[in-house]
């Protein structure tokens, strides 16, 4: 156990404390960022969130162009344009999350 100043207010703290006891600055979480520990679990975060967003858009795309395929395939036209405007959404949501994936990774 050492004494090491806090960021904050330089006040002398433990290095195992949770917190600051003057300011209540949190050395805890100051000490896992210097690590490189918070900056990766948030870095994980996002990318689970435009991974499940990619799957969703591939798969309203999917079914966009099944149901376009059946809706040429039977003369459905209603079915055909919602095929349509289901593989484009898809299309440009897929984009989008691959966009977002890129941007908020690093």
């Amino acid at each position: 156990m050492a004494l090491i100043n806090c960021p904050e207010c330089d006040a002398q703290v433990s290095d195992v404390a949770e917190s600051c006891p003057k300011c209540g600055y949190p050395i805890a979480q100051a000490k896992q960022v210097r690590n490189g520990v918070g900056k990766t679990q948030a870095i994980e975060k996002t990318s689970k969130y435009y991974k499940i967003q990619q799957l969703n858009a591939a798969l309203l795309a999917v079914v966009g162009v099944i149901m376009l395929v059946a809706g040429v395939g039977t003369g459905g036209v209603v079915v055909a344009v919602l095929g349509g405007l289901g593989t484009a959404a898809g299309l440009v949501w897929y984009i989008v999350a691959s966009t977002g994936a890129w941007w908020h990774h690093g």
